[in-house]
């Protein structure tokens, strides 16, 4: 293999990529053991869950062999930013919704993250928070805003009976 190029990707650096890769470049290898480690390539590519879709393709030019990796690229997360938040940390924030930097993008997911947020909000006191996926909600988007309102943290601190009967005969 004399060289290793990628191609279709959009967002992820060939660099990136490549960097995953197995496949030697400048050695000499056998039909067998260079179609067994792009096998592996192409599983390790697609567990990053970076591609819909990967696939291999070998061109061969002057006596020698380039691999080809033609990919199709998922949507990818490109920033993710929650606004207002001030009691409960950003640390804690980040870990309830999992979304980051370079994790799939998906809508779905995005607003599954905004209402387990609003209902950890709900069950640590803050019974008016609430959570707004304010960018992040369309296909085309690739950043993730969450408004937060906390709104007043509620505490119990007494319960009283009024009228109450005993229901047992006396």
């Amino acid at each position: 293999i004399k060289e290793i190029r990628i191609e279709g990707n959009v967002t992820i650096p060939p660099s990136t990529i490549i960097s995953k890769l197995r496949t030697p470049i400048g050695r000499r290898l056998t039909s067998n053991d260079l179609q067994r480690l792009i096998r592996e390539d192409i599983r390790t590519l697609h567990r990053t869950r970076w591609f819909f879709r990967v696939e291999p393709k070998i061109q061969h030019a002057e006596g020698e062999m380039i691999l080809i990796f033609r990919v199709l690229e998922r949507p990818v997360v490109q920033s993710v930013e929650y606004k207002g938040y001030k009691k409960v940390k950003l640390k804690r924030l980040m870990a309830e919704t999992g979304l980051k930097q370079g994790s799939p993008f998906d809508v779905n997911i995005n607003k599954d993250a905004a209402k387990h947020l609003e209902r950890y909000y709900h069950e640590k006191g803050f019974t008016k928070a609430t959570v707004k996926l304010e960018v992040g909600n369309k296909p085309k988007d690739r950043k993730i805003v969450f408004v937060i309102n906390e709104g007043p943290k509620m505490k119990v601190t007494s319960i009283k009976f009024e009228n109450n009967k005993s229901m047992l005969p006396a």
